[in-house]
């Protein structure tokens, strides 16, 4: 649960973000799930209200992922196409700080418990349970690191057991 001393949250906090519907419907109808954003800044000082950019955006293809801007230049006739990366203006009901692992924020969710997690090799996060965690496990061998993860089942994944960073599981809004 987020509590008023946790605000503002700070430019380069990442956070699981849900569109507003109205605002996914206009952007082509569809509505998306909750994605990996990070906090870009505080508008006006108003720490309800910021600035996210999807951590997804990669500016070498042409997909949904980001907006294309297209610049023409008078005097020579050329046209420069930037990509820009997809920001969103939003209030904190729309957001969810992920666990600051340097932090406060860092608390043990019990064995069973409804949460979302960020499913393997993607910037989106799916429902899914706690199934044991969190353990400290190496993650590489050559230099000893270890990492904090949770064992999990996602909806609709047959079962299958994975571990994801503790710093990429919350509870269910």
């Amino acid at each position: 649960e987020l509590k008023e001393r946790d605000l503002p949250l700070t430019p380069g906090r990442r956070v699981a973000f849900h569109q507003k519907p109205s605002a996914a419907a206009a952007e082509g109808g569809k509505e998306e799930g909750w994605i990996l954003a990070q906090i870009t800044e505080c508008l006006g000082g108003d720490k309800n209200k910021y600035r996210v950019q999807d951590v997804d955006y990669d500016p070498t293809t042409t997909n949904e992922q980001g907006c294309v801007a297209q610049l023409r230049s008078t005097a020579e006739g050329a046209m420069l196409t930037l990509r820009l990366p997809r920001v969103f203006n939003t209030t904190i009901k729309y957001l969810i700080p992920l666990p600051d692992k340097h932090g406060k924020s860092m608390y043990d969710i019990p064995v069973g418990s409804a949460v979302m997690a960020l499913y393997p090799d993607t910037t989106s996060f799916y429902r899914a349970v706690i199934v044991s965690g969190p353990e400290m496990l190496q993650v590489d061998k050559g230099k000893q690191k270890k990492e904090r993860v949770y064992f999990v089942t996602f909806d609709d994944d047959d079962n299958a057991v994975r571990k994801i960073s503790v710093e990429m599981v919350v509870e269910v809004p």
